[in-house]
């Protein structure tokens, strides 16, 4: 009878970490572990900001006192102001050139201002639908694929913006919504005019919130959203009062100079007052990065703009 030889087991592989990585750890470059924590920018031009609020209460005359702005229209308007302009944006490929020349090694420009952000959207959406052969996202019952799209032309656009070392301040109108407590009870809240997604985007990147509106015929800007209206304030360090409390509102004054003048002095702490009260208005406490989808809280219906 033969023998059969019995082979011995190959002896198990050692794995290490470059067995799992195939690369050298030097090749993924910036993915090295912190030797160090971070340090939060402290220039205002560093602020990136979502400013809404009412037709003609002067949004765009505001951010034009940004630093080195640019205005990016997406909509004819704004004649009369002083600041550098580039024509009306209609096409997404004309978004993209502006861009890439912002991504230019050398220029004066330290803040795009993109007016209003919801146009800037659809010029995305109107691009993806002509390069797909439909007149609407939802001509394809493709379970969303066609809006994922949209939404990855649409951040892919202001990635390639911030990657530009170029900060941003979007404009958008006021509008107020009713929201329905799982209760039963209604209340308004006044919101950006956006759609659902184009909201959630700007709310999750920007640094400020800023509701521009009128209250017994003088002008505010409420940095800090409450149940009745979304703003918010990412920077800890800034935008506090003299006595160390956060501001509120801003006086925006009655011009675009005093307005911005204004700003400024809230950045630096100089504030007195946090204006957290405007002759009995609710009272503004924290910040609100989702401001929709609160827990307790659904959609109720959208009043006329």
């Amino acid at each position: 009878m033969a023998v059969v030889k019995r082979q011995a087991a190959p002896a198990p592989i050692k794995r290490t970490v470059d067995t799992v990585i195939r690369k050298p750890a030097e090749s993924f470059g910036a993915f090295a572990l912190p030797t160090a924590v971070s340090k939060p920018k402290t220039t205002f031009a560093d602020l990136t900001w979502l400013l809404y609020g009412e037709k003609g209460i002067g949004k765009t005359s505001v951010a034009a006192r940004f630093p080195a702005a640019l205005l990016v229209p997406f909509e004819p308007g704004s004649k009369f102001l002083t600041i550098a302009r580039l024509p009306v944006v209609t096409r997404r490929e004309e978004f993209l050139h502006v861009l890439k020349q912002l991504s230019a090694a050398e220029h004066e420009y330290r803040t795009a201002v993109i007016d209003p952000g919801n146009k800037a959207y659809e010029v995305c959406m109107e691009f993806v639908c002509r390069r797909e052969g439909v007149t609407h996202p939802n001509d394809r019952k493709d379970f969303g694929k066609t809006w994922g799209q949209v939404s990855k032309e649409f951040q892919g656009a202001h990635a390639m913006l911030s990657a530009a070392d170029v900060s941003m301040v979007i404009l958008a109108h006021a509008k107020t919504i009713d929201l329905e407590t799982f209760s039963g009870q209604v209340f308004s809240r006044i919101v950006p005019v956006m759609s659902g997604s184009t909201e959630e985007y700007y709310a999750g990147i920007v640094d400020m919130i800023g509701y521009y509106h009128y209250h017994d015929r003088q002008r505010y800007l409420q940095i800090r959203g409450d149940d009745f209206v979304m703003a918010k304030c990412r920077p800890e360090q800034h935008f506090l009062t003299t006595g160390g409390e956060p501001v509120v509102r801003i006086p925006m004054g009655k011009s675009s100079t005093d307005a911005f003048k204004n700003i400024m002095t809230a950045f630096e702490n100089r504030q007195k007052d946090t204006y957290a009260e405007l002759g009995g208005a609710a009272q503004s406490t924290g910040n609100d990065d989702s401001p929709l989808t609160r827990k307790g809280y659904k959609m109720h219906k959208t009043k006329k703009d």
